[in-house]
């Protein structure tokens, strides 16, 4: 994992397990601004996404591939723009879209296919999974890869998930998925359902939560703790109903549990505020709460450094006197001293941050 200017060191010693944070704001958040991200808005966050180490980027409507129409909310482009989109910005990612029998149609899958999709998420209520099969049959056939998303997955017992978890392995889906849709399910829960999962079937685990109760980050844990690998998240946590699990927030709380993401938590905060803010803010002028259910940067460092915020005045002087980053300064102070940080230990520490910079400034200059 890589943390910009910091270093793995500041967050966690030691590399952990390998995990895949799969980023779906340019789909889920888009509920927050009535489906009008632009294509070009898509491609940039896209480009941005993968810039940060994001292997795995949903793109699209809410509901999926058919779903532009008015009937669901009638989006700023068509399937095919934001397939385009995205196929244009990403290198190395993998990129794909959602999918809901009886909405999308198998020409539209193919459609996608011929667009560069990497993979398709087809979801169902956990209910109602009869004629999916088919689906995944042919996208299968097309060579792409299948995530199965169970929307609802609460409406059932865990052992009755597995069994259905089981049975969409069998039918060839690559990825299956718990999905919170209300947000309402709770740690153990998680953990129940991801396991009864994992005993029926050795494909990958993924979890996708909303974030109604304020669990989403920690339900994301804890599904990687039962054996999970994929976790959902969003920018902030923009994303329909309560928001999803946050991106900022994720990345840096895995890193310090010791996982590895591949993701750099700077970039991914610095994406959050300054490119996908101001784009939901020209959207959507009113949805400045919207932004701010998720959590600030300084909130996710403090925290995850152990700061006292009471010592803020101290460090944010000495950041702006040095031309530091205030992030790094409270993490690189805190594995010093997390109780009584004093001026003269948070002086020293800001100028041995800005030596190299003032070095690698001037090699720029010669």
């Amino acid at each position: 994992m890589a943390i910009s200017a910091t270093g793995d060191q500041d967050l966690h010693p030691n590399g952990g397990r390998d995990v895949n944070l799969f980023e779906t704001t340019c789909r889920d958040a888009g509920y927050a601004v009535d489906f009008q991200f632009t294509a070009a808005q898509v491609g940039r966050l896209c480009g941005e996404m993968e810039a940060a180490g994001f292997r795995y980027i949903e793109v699209g409507h809410g509901v999926g591939l058919g779903g532009f129409t008015s009937k669901f909310g009638k989006a700023a482009a068509s399937d095919e723009a934001y397939l385009e989109a995205a196929g244009s910005a990403l290198k190395q990612a993998r990129y794909g879209c959602f999918f809901i029998p009886g909405i999308g149609t198998k020409e539209q899958i193919k459609t996608a296919k011929s667009l560069g999709i990497h993979f398709l998420r087809i979801g169902t209520n956990v209910t109602e999974t009869a004629g999916a099969e088919e689906y995944v049959e042919y996208a299968k056939s097309l060579g792409i890869s299948v995530f199965y998303n169970f929307m609802k997955s609460y409406a059932v017992s865990p052992k009755e998930f597995a069994e259905l978890g089981g049975r969409v392995s069998r039918w060839g889906a690559d990825v299956v998925y718990v999905v919170d849709s209300a947000g309402a399910l709770l740690p153990e829960q998680i953990r129940d359902y991801v396991r009864g999962l994992r005993g029926e079937t050795d494909k990958a685990v993924g979890i996708h939560s909303h974030n109604n109760l304020q669990l989403a980050c920690w339900n994301g844990v804890e599904a990687l703790r039962a054996g999970a690998t994929f976790v959902d998240c969003t920018l902030r946590g923009v994303g329909r109903s309560g928001g999803n699990a946050q991106a900022e927030l994720l990345v840096g709380l895995l890193a310090k549990l010791g996982y590895r993401t591949g993701v750099d938590l700077y970039k991914t905060m610095d994406l959050a505020e300054r490119v996908f803010r101001p784009i939901v803010m020209s959207l959507r002028p009113g949805s400045a709460a919207e932004l701010e259910r998720g959590l600030s940067d300084l909130d996710i460092i403090i925290g995850l450094a152990g700061f006292h915020s009471g010592f803020l005045p101290i460090l944010r002087r000495a950041a702006e006197r040095h031309g530091v980053d205030l992030r790094t300064l409270i993490l690189r102070v805190c594995k010093a001293d997390q109780v009584r940080p004093t001026e003269a230990l948070v002086e020293q520490i800001a100028q041995s941050l800005a030596r190299p910079a003032a070095v690698e400034a001037g090699r720029a200059a010669r």
